[in-house]
């Protein structure tokens, strides 16, 4: 024979709280174009975003036989401080294939530059789009505010060698 309540007592299953981090928004598109670019031209984009998260660059041209070199440097970088080498450079690509994809993981919240060199042997006609995607941890925070479209660009004439 069974004796219920006998030296014990149960007050059901325990539970365990669980955290629930905010989903982070979607992609967002913070610069795009299209443009050309004679042979031993550099030029440079500016974008900002408002938190930390992960930018892509996606540079896209038309010959396979191009030399094109890519970075994105931390904060704005005008042409005299790139010819110069002042800016601090987050990411960089100086070979691949077409497109080329550039990224900075941990990207802080602030502003950028795309910079894209044509070495040739050709002038050049690029498609370009720079996409931010915000980190779950800075989904937490205020809204993201990102700035889109032209920003101002920058470009000049010079022959980059590696």
């Amino acid at each position: 024979m069974l004796m219920p309540g006998c030296g014990s007592s149960s007050s059901g299953p325990s539970t365990t709280p669980t955290t629930t981090l905010p989903t982070p928004p979607p992609p967002e598109v913070v610069l795009e174009g299209n443009f050309n670019l004679p042979v031993d031209f550099v030029t440079g984009g500016f974008l900002t975003t408002t938190r930390t998260g992960t930018i892509v660059a996606t540079v896209d041209y038309t010959f396979a036989n191009s030399e094109i070199l890519v970075w994105i440097a931390q904060g704005r970088c005008d042409f005299d401080q790139f010819i110069n080498d002042t800016c601090t450079f987050a990411a960089t690509s100086f070979g691949g294939g077409d497109p080329r994809v550039v990224s900075v993981t941990g990207a802080v919240a602030g502003q950028y530059t795309l910079i894209v060199y044509n070495g040739g042997p050709a002038d050049e006609a690029f498609s370009v789009q720079v996409v931010h995607t915000a980190s779950a941890a800075s989904a937490s925070s205020e809204a993201a505010v990102v700035s889109r479209g032209k920003q101002g660009s920058w470009r000049g004439r010079r022959a980059l060698r590696r």
